[in-house]
């Protein structure tokens, strides 16, 4: 680990986004500040910026991440400072995150322990009417619902009622899609069944965060306009959860990718159905967290930094033994995939 290394990448993933705001904010007219309508490109040209800055912002999100394992520096009070703080201006509560996630690299791929995009049984799916719907719908429709209900509102619905989380807690099997046997299972309240006791102060810490955002983001609304802080907040924010689900959905799901039941699962079984991809320019800018995450989930204190590294030579062991898993296709056509 490099402590002054990791700030650095703090630092650079600051720049960019500021370079980025930079930009927008000389060649377009912000909304709601502008005496005058906006242009149709301008409206473009924001949209554009939603993009760019989310994704640029997910740098961020994946640092604080580090962070949550121990891969960010050997210091755990630097790690849960910086986390906390990246973290929370995202609208994520840190150390709730960091347990649920926890689980899933504890029992990644486990049909009913598993934390993130637990495969639904047919009984399941039937029950919600997605059946009914997919016979409605078909093949490419269904898929578009698909994409929109994972990687537009999947985020907010698995911290607020654990959609698409883990089957069984606490030994017990939940019902799906929304688990409610033992209460409410949210990432806010300390009460919350998804975790024990001794996280409360933590679990508390993350929803003051969170709620601290959120005073900030009314305070700016009140100062600059809900259309200002629409461009440049909550259209990036979109684009953040866009990339870290399609990141968790992708790294792990695939129609040749097994997951395992309790007679057959074992933690390097779980660890060894991590999907590594391509994601071109996206790769220098989220720290390779889709390229190396097989290293990743057998190295999870490993730093991003030295992933790449790390990655080539498990690579180079795992590959003759046909347990690597590499996959060229463009992201965006495994997702639709």
């Amino acid at each position: 680990h490099s402590i002054p290394y990791s700030l650095f990448l703090v630092l650079r993933d600051a720049l960019v986004m500021a370079s980025i705001f930079m930009l927008a904010t000389r060649l377009l007219r912000t909304p709601g500040l502008s005496p005058e309508p906006l242009a149709l490109w301008e409206w473009i040209g924001w949209a554009v910026y939603g993009f760019a800055q989310g994704s640029a912002a997910i740098g961020w999100w994946v640092l604080a991440h580090e962070c949550g394992h121990g891969g960010f520096s050997p210091n755990r009070t630097l790690n849960d400072a910086v986390g906390w703080v990246l973290h929370s201006l995202m609208l994520v509560p840190y150390f709730s995150w960091q347990y649920s996630h926890g689980k899933h690299h504890s029992k990644t791929n486990h049909l009913l322990d598993g934390e993130s995009h637990v495969p639904e049984t047919m009984e399941s799916v039937q029950k919600v009417g997605f059946e009914l719907l997919h016979r409605w719908f078909g093949d490419d429709c269904f898929a578009i619902f698909e994409l929109f209900t994972h990687l537009v509102v999947g985020w907010p619905v698995y911290l607020f009622l654990n959609v698409t989380g883990g089957r069984r807690l606490k030994g017990q099997e939940l019902e799906k899609p929304v688990p409610m046997k033992l209460g409410i299972v949210d990432h806010f309240r300390p009460s919350s069944p998804l975790f024990p006791e001794s996280w409360q102060i933590r679990i508390a810490l993350s929803t003051m965060g969170v709620v601290l955002t959120l005073l900030g983001i009314f305070a700016a609304t009140r100062a600059f306009g809900g259309s200002a802080l629409l461009v440049h907040y909550w259209m990036p924010y979109l684009w953040v959860n866009f990339w870290l689900v399609l990141y968790t959905w992708l790294q792990h799901t695939d129609p040749n990718i097994p997951h395992y039941g309790d007679d057959d699962w074992t933690w390097v079984k779980g660890a060894l159905c991590t999907i590594d991809r391509p994601y071109g320019i996206f790769d220098w800018m989220h720290h390779h967290i889709g390229s190396t995450h097989v290293a990743h989930h057998l190295f999870s204190t490993l730093p991003c930094y030295r992933a790449e590294e790390a990655t080539r030579h498990l690579k180079a062991y795992l590959e003759p033994r046909g347990l690597y898993n590499y996959d060229t296709t463009p992201w965006p056509l495994a997702a639709w995939r």
